[in-house]
């Protein structure tokens, strides 16, 4: 699925960008060294961020303060710049557009209400297949987190999983119509944040966001059939 997602982002997230190297291709084993050593070099930052947070288990906030101070201190930033900087990118809008989703994420998760709905679909008695990809999607969309889809309806959809021998088609479906969710999802803190940083049209993102995703969700598909073909 990893593979899958790269690959749709590199076919149609580039669509129509011309590769520098098209006009000016590296003579030498030293420009190419030199370009990788520059590329590594402004995502160090970056990197550093996930090996503070992923491997060291500090909180990713202060993973970013850190960081931040540390890349303003080492390119020796004037105040005023960093001031400017920070009228021109800091928005109260984005800052309410965060809390507001992740408070109405708590408040139907405090509530009960995504319990219900996993336990009146669970009740119905529909196939168990289409509860397996309706229930990740639903709470996926809802949520538009992937660890409340996950954590919210795998415990359901274990005695599903373990009913069916080989499981893993089944955990394949769920997973990956559950992400589609997530990734869909108005819900989604990454998605509306960049399209409220950026003023994008949300018509056109989703019109640039389907194909993807749809390329992942049929991956995720034809890796289930492939499973249910060969029984592992």
């Amino acid at each position: 699925m990893t593979i899958a997602s790269i690959g749709a982002g590199i076919l149609l997230g580039f669509t129509g960008a011309t590769p520098p190297f098209r006009h000016s291709l590296p003579s030498t084993l030293r420009q190419t060294l030199g370009n990788a050593g520059s590329f590594l070099g402004n995502l160090l930052p970056f990197l550093l961020v996930l090996l503070l947070t992923l491997g060291f288990k500090i909180h990713l906030a202060y993973s970013l303060a850190a960081v931040t101070l540390g890349t303003v201190l080492y390119l020796r930033l004037p105040p005023p710049l960093v001031w400017r900087l920070v009228k021109e990118n800091f928005s109260w809008e984005i800052v309410f557009l965060i809390w507001g989703i992740m408070f109405f994420k708590g408040i139907l998760i405090a509530s009960g209400t995504i319990n219900s709905v996993v336990k009146e679909m669970s009740q119905v008695g529909m196939p168990p297949i289409f509860l397996m990809i309706s229930l990740p999607f639903i709470l996926g969309m809802v949520t538009g987190y992937a660890n409340a889809l996950i954590g919210l309806s795998f415990p359901i959809l274990l005695p599903f999983f373990q009913a069916n021998n080989p499981s893993f088609p089944y955990i394949m479906l769920a997973y990956v119509s559950g992400f589609v969710a997530v990734f869909l999802s108005p819900m989604h803190v990454c998605l509306v944040m960049t399209q409220e940083f950026f003023q994008a049209d949300m018509n056109r993102v989703y019109r640039l966001l389907i194909p993807p995703v749809a390329i992942f969700f049929l991956t995720g598909v034809a890796v289930a059939l492939v499973s249910f073909r060969f029984g592992g």
